[in-house]
């Protein structure tokens, strides 16, 4: 019995509740029969342990509580913020294939702060789950734009088959705000800038270089040293300054961060570019500057030589002197002239044949009344080899057995620039125009005719007859011709460029030869960037733009309201009379010509009215330096036309 009871180990009560706090074992006392025998390891029990492990827990949330009523009843200056919501989860990696995103695609502006008729770049990218370009044949992208001005316009969007589109935005005005929207698949994309601020440009000239300048400030010659310099400021963020003129040398100079935006060019006397005109000593030189997409600015100098220093003119008396002075010299306007009564003129160089080989320069001014009957060569200038520019002529009426014209009746290759006149040319025996009769008159640039032309053989409303090219014209009034008439020129050659004409033409076309015929503007030139608005009347080979068909047309348009062919071997049409043997390119007339009979070419593309009136009818013009149009009330319209004061007097 007592071998039994010494195995058997009775753990007194304290000693087991002492266990619950000690995990390790511990020696306790081990009693027999009432009697201490000897000690023992107690072990808790594992229901023992599992209690003792949430007694623990239980006193250590005990002490947690006790230590926040402690911090609650001393307060510091402050708190501590426990967030009620759980941490956000990371956001899943993207999987699968790459598919069109429409939150991770976005658009994009070149600027936001802009300037008046510069454009801005748009570009819209397609994302993929991975944030990758994604290009989606299927999506469908629209922009639009919403600001205080409706001028305000967008192009196209192109697509460029990579994920990528690509539109502009131009505005036609300045001061105001515009924001840009874009949607893709009918839900917005958006950007880090949707708005943009258009300023008026700063492009302009400065000092001695404004065309209000004293004459002496823009007179130059061959004592420059070390040479004459053009100024003016510009916009610092359209980049740097084109400086153009056909008389000297092309440059492209820095615009300058001084001063909110300056620049400076300098040209040189001698042939040591960059150089004024090298192969004339005396002569008008027109500068036109421009930047990016705007309208350039002119101004102009006087190159003269010592021995030729400018000779002023203020009255008739001293212009008609002209005729028996030195027609080498350098003759300037200084102030307007009026010429009262009938034959009140003598051409220069008629009589006697004596050409005009200097230059003439109207410094703005107008000469009115200009008046010459019977005449061999009634013209400003009988014959002309040298330059003239910056005239006004109003009022005229000259009229001769020979050629005609408001400046000169016959040229060979002068310089003939800023040119504005009006009244009536007539010549009874040869060509007649409203500035040049016949001749290679070079190149005749930014003129204007009003009145009415008549002419034999060829009359035209810039020139009758001759070689050489024609830019920035405009004619209205009526040219008539017995064999050809053009609201701009009759020549076998040459271009006419960002011309128009709203004149009423008629000609009686003798004979049926096919140089002869009546257009809007030529019959064998190429129009380019130009477009007629008049009515045509010929016999046989009448058109709204070129009569022959070795004349050319791109880029234009035909408004002409009535064609109309009255002899035996008709051929009519709104563009060309008959078809071109090159075809015209991105030509449009209008569905609403009248033919009559009716018209036997159509070359060219017809077009509604108001088809017309959309930017998006024309295939490749130019909309932001040559074109101008409010969309859906207008046709297009010339640019350069906006600005008639910077270019004629």
């Amino acid at each position: 019995m007592n071998q039994i009871l010494d195995k058997i180990a009775i753990c007194r009560k304290t000693s087991c509740l002492k266990a619950l706090f000690y995990p390790a074992a511990s020696y306790r006392r081990l009693f027999v029969n009432g009697a201490l025998n000897r000690e023992v390891k107690c072990r808790p029990t594992k229901m023992v342990r599992h209690l003792f492990v949430l007694f623990r827990l239980f006193l250590l949330s005990s002490l947690v509580a006790t230590t926040a009523c402690q911090l609650a009843d001393n307060k510091i200056n402050g708190s501590i913020k426990v967030s009620s919501e759980p941490p956000s989860p990371n956001p899943p990696a993207p999987t699968g294939p790459p598919a069109l995103s429409l939150a991770l695609s976005e658009f994009s502006l070149s600027e936001t702060t802009s300037v008046r008729n510069t454009p801005v770049d748009i570009t819209i990218s397609t994302r993929d789950q991975y944030g990758d370009l994604f290009y989606d044949p299927l999506a469908t992208v629209t922009v639009s734009t919403s600001g205080s001005d409706a001028q305000a316009w967008l192009t196209q969007v192109v697509d460029n088959l990579d994920g990528t589109y690509s539109l502009k935005f131009f505005s036609e005005v300045a001061a105001i705000t515009e924001t840009i929207s874009v949607t893709v698949n009918g839900s917005s994309i958006s950007a880090a800038s949707n708005q943009i601020s258009v300023n008026e440009p700063r492009l302009s000239f400065t000092g001695d270089s404004l065309p209000s300048a004293t004459v002496a400030a823009r007179t130059v010659d061959e004592t420059m040293s070390p040479a004459w310099t053009l100024t003016g400021e510009c916009d610092v963020g359209l980049g740097d300054v084109l400086i153009t003129s056909p008389t000297a040398s092309e440059q492209t100079v820095s615009c300058d961060t001084a001063g909110g935006g300056t620049f400076s060019a300098t040209y040189n006397y001698s042939t040591t570019s960059p150089y004024l005109s090298f192969d004339t000593k005396i002569l008008t030189v027109h500068f036109y500057i421009s930047q990016s997409s705007l309208q350039p600015k002119r101004t102009w100098i006087y190159k003269t030589q010592l021995a030729s220093p400018p000779i002023i003119i203020n009255d008739l008396a001293g212009l008609q002197v002209m005729a028996t002075s030195d027609a080498s010299k350098f003759y300037i306007l200084g102030s307007d002239i009026t010429a009262v009564g009938t034959n009140n003129w003598t051409s220069i160089g008629d009589p006697g044949g004596v050409s005009f080989t200097g230059a003439f320069d109207g410094n703005g001014h107008t000469i009115d009344g200009l008046n010459r009957q019977n005449a061999s060569y009634p013209s400003l200038f009988a014959f002309l080899e040298g330059s003239v520019s910056n005239l006004k002529m109003t009022n005229i009426d000259l009229r001769g057995a020979f050629e005609a014209g408001a400046i000169a009746s016959i040229v060979n290759d002068p310089q003939i620039h800023h040119i504005s006149v009006s009244g009536h040319v007539q010549s009874n025996g040869y060509p007649a125009g409203g500035i040049t009769g016949l001749g290679s008159h070079g190149h005749i640039s930014y003129v204007s005719f009003s009145g009415s032309v008549i002419g034999v053989t060829a009359a035209g409303g810039v020139s009758g007859t001759g070689s050489g090219n024609i830019s920035f014209a405009i004619t209205s009034g009526t040219v008539d011709g017995d064999r050809f008439a053009a609201g701009i020129k009759k020549s076998t050659s040459g271009t006419i460029e960002k011309s128009t004409s709203s004149s009423v033409i008629t000609s009686t076309d003798a004979g049926t030869a096919t140089d002869y015929g009546s257009s809007g503007m030529s019959n064998r030139m190429t129009v380019r960037n130009s477009y007629f608005t008049g009515a045509v009347t010929g016999d046989d080979h009448v058109a709204g733009l070129v009569s022959h068909d070795w004349g050319k047309a791109y880029l234009s348009y035909s408004l002409a309201s009535n064609i109309t062919a009255t002899g035996a071997a008709l051929e009519v049409g709104p563009v060309a009379a008959k078809p071109l043997i090159v075809a015209p390119l991105s030509t449009y007339f209008s569905d609403t010509v009248v033919c009559t009979p009716a018209c036997t070419n159509t070359d060219g593309n017809q077009k509604t009215m108001a088809e017309l009136m959309q930017r998006s009818t024309y295939t490749n013009w130019d909309f932001f330096k040559v074109w101008r149009m409010n969309n859906g009330s207008e046709t297009p319209q010339l640019r350069w036309m906006d600005h008639l004061s910077e270019y004629l007097p």
